[in-house]
């Protein structure tokens, strides 16, 4: 009975399965570094990005009403109506956009830092997917490296708009011509005015 070799093949395939132990331990020490290195990408992380944006846009919403606050004042003044019972309804409605563009900034805190765990969760998948394709865990490592020193970068906020259009088209309009809805104002009587120092006021539009 005659044994023909097989060429080599079982060298062949043993050199094969060797290769891939080889290669599944490097993409195992690959997987280890990649999770270290992107272990700092928690959810105390994301939230700070939050807080950095409402610690960033906060102020300016603030100083914003406080502008509005002002123009309300003065228009009330000039028309004689800053004790009235109209006058109080302004303000509040003041205080209730200032709460308004305050849940906008924390809603927008919010996706920001969605956005910034979806740029992160994409850049790791990137990784983890040339890892598992070339087998090379200093190259994934390398990269991983550098995805994080682009994701921990600062970031840069735009400026907010005029968040407070709409009610100072609406100061403007007080007692500019007859039938406007404010040139009709009542008098509020006497005692300390809405806005006047020590009055009930700044308990009003205060935060």
């Amino acid at each position: 009975m005659c044994f023909f070799g097989d060429g080599g093949a079982s060298k062949i395939a043993k050199q094969q399965r060797n290769d891939e132990v080889a290669r599944q331990s490097r993409i195992r020490s690959g997987m280890s570094s990649i999770d270290q290195v992107f272990g700092g990408f928690n959810d105390a992380f994301f939230k700070k990005r939050a807080d950095d944006y409402s610690a960033y846009a906060l102020p300016q919403v603030n100083q914003q009403q406080d502008q509005q606050r002002k123009q309300l004042i003065y228009a009330l003044a000039r028309t004689g109506n800053l004790d009235s019972s109209a006058a109080i309804d302004k303000n509040a409605e003041l205080v209730e956009e200032g709460n308004r563009q305050r849940i906008g900034v924390a809603n927008e805190g919010l996706n920001l830092a969605n956005q910034l765990r979806n740029q992160v969760e994409a850049s790791r998948g990137n990784v983890v997917a040339e890892l598992n394709a070339t087998g090379n865990d200093t190259a994934a490592s390398n990269a991983a490296m550098r995805a994080i020193q682009s994701l921990n970068q600062p970031a840069g906020f735009s400026p907010l708009g005029n968040l407070f259009l709409n009610f100072a088209d609406s100061v403007a309009r007080i007692g500019s011509r007859a039938g406007n809805g404010y040139s009709g104002f009542a008098g509020g009587g006497g005692g300390a005015g809405l806005f006047s120092p020590g009055g009930g006021s700044m308990r009003v539009v205060g935060r």
